[in-house]
């Protein structure tokens, strides 16, 4: 293979490896998310059972609930970085399959040219 073009496949299996880790990473997150808003929702379900009985648990319920929120949040920017960088990796595969093209065109070229040379060289 074409040392040229071999540098290209080799970053378009890099960007292939790095989307793949970086989907597993944002399952990771949704995953996560998912548990913490259960793990929400559970606390605030407590709270409310506890507001006429005990005004400390509720309060610490409510604390930890906002804790969760605030750790929900950071994930869901995590995950939403995630997947503007996974979109970041489709366009440079875009522009990496072009120039692939774009290279073997111009080889493919080079030798119809060598052989017109070839050819024309036998003529004489």
């Amino acid at each position: 293979m074409d040392p040229e073009l071999k540098k290209y496949y080799d970053k378009l299996n890099q960007i292939d490896k790095a989307k793949e880790e970086s989907e597993k990473i944002k399952n990771d997150l949704l995953s996560e998310i998912e548990n913490l808003k259960r793990k929400s929702e559970s606390l605030e379900k407590a709270a409310e059972t506890m507001i006429s009985v005990d005004e400390a648990s509720t309060k610490d319920y409510i604390k930890e609930k906002i804790e969760i929120e605030s750790k929900i949040s950071t994930l869901e920017k995590r995950k939403q970085d995630l997947d503007k960088d996974i979109s970041e990796m489709d366009e440079l595969k875009n522009e990496l399959n072009l120039k692939i093209l774009e290279l073997k065109s111009l080889k493919q070229r080079e030798r119809l040219n060598d052989l017109k040379f070839d050819i024309k060289g036998m003529n004489k």
